[in-house]
């Protein structure tokens, strides 16, 4: 049975095939019925390419080798057959020799082959100049419309108009002058605003965008952490010319975007840690004298100075754990025991914010996680091979551990939502709270502890006094002034108080001569977490 094939293409994946695929379908249905129709897409640039590396092309060849009563090749023009003479040429050749006959519809109605009258194919003598002329036709208007382009790009960036894409944060007004975008530029300035102020890594920054719905409209742009780090580190949000020299209107200062490089640069040098070894002081305890960072070294069981400088020192990992969470669950215990009606507005505030990121967390899945399982179903069915079985199952587990990411993250919040209508049933009742600072206290899983000093602790610092004297001071959300605390390592013997008052530095150092009043001996034992390796 006689059949025909329908070769499409468009050069890139925004473009649509459907108006050219009603176009070529409707000529070919003149000549052969629906089922002897057959269909190849691409979606490739015709210029960019050579024959070979055509995959629209190779699979023709494919289809025509597997189907040998193939007699007619329809494309719309021949410019979505090939831009290039060589190209277009090759194929014909290709084609005579199987008394293929090439039909295209525009710019008129042309075939390389014709029946006579007594139905025999003979080949149009013409079809070579005319496929040569067109073909060169076509790859000069490509030659001329790169150079209109060169031309436009130079006019832009002598008047400072983009050319392409733009930055987040940036749109273009009716004279493609650039203008702030209002509410991406006003996301940048929270991005900055969430890093350096409130603490928060890139990824918080980009989970707690996704729960606020920041993320939505931006597909590609911003769909990873690892873009939060690049909106940080771009000068060009502070008012610099990129590297074409276009300049943005400035949405931060040159100053943040400085403090965010330096802190992104302190926290890439952080060792590694996992929860089996949750160091409770991660990201928190800085050497007071220097500001650095005090890294976790399991080995030693120890809080450490990683950078070169004078009089580098460690505190004892069990020690310093202890105190933070010790300061941690007394400020939880005293923000939930005394909360009166005048927090309420804050609980109802915080709980119309939670029922917005719910909405949006399952919004995002969605519109956005649920649509690639079909999307890589599909690819993968209607992928002529090029997608494997083992490619669409990582992708399907890709997507699973996705999905289960931000499901978790749904009922997280949904829980955090149902505690918060439970205190707010207590205090609309006017009822006391009965809580038990021993039941936070008491509390052992290192998740549960990381949640609570999140919450409570702003901040760790640790000085050096003396010969085996520590200052440790914990700060946090409950009062401005931080809780302090004198650590005393005596060999096998440790001693750990908590300052009460006001102090002198000098008597601190000499232990004996510190009024006794001053000091509050904790009871408590330390509590051992981490064990020195042997």
């Amino acid at each position: 049975m006689k059949k025909c094939l329908c070769v499409l293409r468009v050069s890139s994946i925004r473009q649509d095939l459907t108006a050219q695929r009603e176009a070529v379908l409707a000529a070919a249905k003149k000549e052969y019925k629906a089922s002897e129709i057959i269909e190849v897409q691409g979606k490739e640039s015709a210029i960019k390419l050579d024959e070979m590396e055509r995959q629209t092309l190779n699979e023709m060849k494919d289809v025509v080798e597997q189907y040998p009563s193939i007699e007619s090749v329809y494309f719309f023009s021949v410019d979505r057959l090939a831009r290039r003479v060589s190209v277009v040429m090759s194929i014909k050749e290709w084609a005579d020799k199987r008394q293929i006959n090439l039909v295209f519809l525009n710019p008129y109605p042309f075939s390389t082959w014709f029946k006579s009258t007594d139905g025999v194919w003979k080949k149009n003598d013409i079809s070579d100049v005319y496929l040569m002329f067109l073909s060169f036709g076509a790859k000069m208007e490509m030659q001329i419309k790169g150079e209109r382009f060169a031309a436009a790009k130079l006019l832009n960036k002598e008047q400072n108009k983009p050319n392409g894409k733009i930055l987040y944060g940036y749109t273009k007004d009716e004279n493609k002058n650039l203008i702030y975008d209002k509410k991406e530029a006003k996301v940048v300035r929270w991005i900055f605003d969430s890093y350096l102020k409130k603490g928060m890594s890139t990824a918080e920054i980009f989970d707690e965008g996704v729960e606020l719905g920041y993320w939505k409209d931006l597909k590609a742009r911003t769909s990873k952490a690892n873009h939060i780090r690049i909106i940080l580190k771009n000068y060009c949000y502070a008012g610099r010319p990129n590297n074409s020299g276009l300049i943005y209107p400035s949405i931060v200062d040159e100053d943040e975007v400085d403090a965010a490089i330096k802190l992104m640069s302190e926290k890439m040098n952080k060792p590694k840690s996992y929860l089996r070894n949750a160091y409770l002081c991660k990201g928190y305890l800085k050497d007071e004298t220097s500001g650095y960072m005090m890294v976790a070294f399991k080995w030693h069981a120890k809080y450490m100075i990683r950078q070169n400088v004078e009089n580098k020192y460690g505190v004892n990992m069990n020690v310093a754990d202890t105190l933070i969470w010790r300061t941690a669950y007394e400020v939880k215990w005293n923000l939930i025991s005394y909360l009166d009606d005048s927090q309420s507005e804050n609980i109802k505030k915080e709980l119309a914010e939670l029922g917005d990121k719910i909405i949006n967390l399952k919004k995002h899945i969605e519109d956005d996680i649920q649509p690639r399982y079909s999307k890589a179903y599909e690819a993968f069915v209607n992928g002529r091979g090029r997608i494997t079985q083992q490619m669409y199952d990582n992708t399907i587990s890709s997507l699973d551990r996705e999905h289960k990411q931000y499901q978790s993250k749904v009922e997280s919040l949904e829980k955090r939502e149902t505690e918060l209508y439970n205190v707010l049933d207590e205090l609309l009742h006017k009822e006391k709270m009965d809580i038990s600072i021993y039941t936070l206290k008491e509390i052992s899983d290192d998740k549960e502890r990381l949640e609570i000093i999140k919450e409570c602790i702003t901040g760790m610092t640790v000085k050096k006094l003396g010969n085996r004297k520590y200052l440790f001071k914990v700060y946090h959300k409950l009062y401005t002034s931080p809780n302090e605390y004198l650590y005393i390592n005596r060999g096998k013997i440790t001693e750990l108080y908590w300052i009460n008052g006001k102090y002198d530095e000098n008597h601190i150092n000499v232990f004996e001569g510190l009024a006794n009043s001053t000091l509050i001996p904790i009871e408590d034992e330390i509590e051992i977490r981490h064990k020195r390796a042997k």
